[in-house]
């Protein structure tokens, strides 16, 4: 099964972009699908319930990876192997 991530966001984050900042510098080139969820739409309702007051919050396949920041070393070490 290919890895997926799945990063929760809304605009004006500035804790979200930081933390994408730091997801794209480890995805790169690697063959890693990103879903980008935007949870102050209303489809998305359910998981703005779940995160609005933690975001960004990233799941990798399906599974919550971290809250609130993203630590380069701890995604590299998740993703080691999704060459």
């Amino acid at each position: 099964m290919a890895t997926r991530l799945t990063f929760f966001t809304k605009p004006e984050c500035e804790l979200c972009d930081a933390a994408w900042f730091v997801v794209q510098k480890v995805v790169g080139k690697r063959n890693v699908p990103i879903d980008v969820v935007n949870i102050d739409e209303v489809l998305n309702a359910s998981w703005a319930r779940c995160y609005s007051d933690h975001i960004p919050v990233l799941h990798i396949d399906g599974e919550e990876f971290c809250r609130h920041r993203v630590v380069e070393k701890e995604l590299r070490r998740a993703l080691k192997g999704c060459d």
